[in-house]
């Protein structure tokens, strides 16, 4: 993991939120992850198609596993009080 400071850390994920909101606005989707003090943008698949694939595949996990909770179209981020 990278060693931001939590300065740094709030930057990146104020940044990236902003990034967020432009993709909101665009024509394709987008995903706007941060991991190890990186930012990645994603173009995501369509919306319809890509949808049913999660639902389809978050279902055989839950019976497979029923202790594991499948998410999809989260946010993640922790974000401490400024």
């Amino acid at each position: 993991m990278a060693d931001l400071t939590p300065e740094q850390m709030r930057r990146m994920h104020d940044f990236a939120e902003q990034l967020a909101e432009l993709a909101e606005h665009q024509e394709d989707q987008w995903k706007v992850q941060t991991t190890d003090g990186q930012i990645f943008l994603t173009m995501m698949s369509p919306t319809a198609p890509h949808g049913l694939n999660v639902v389809r595949l978050r279902r055989q996990v839950e019976v497979q596993r029923p202790e594991v909770m499948a998410l999809n179209r989260t946010n993640m981020a922790i974000r401490s009080p400024a």
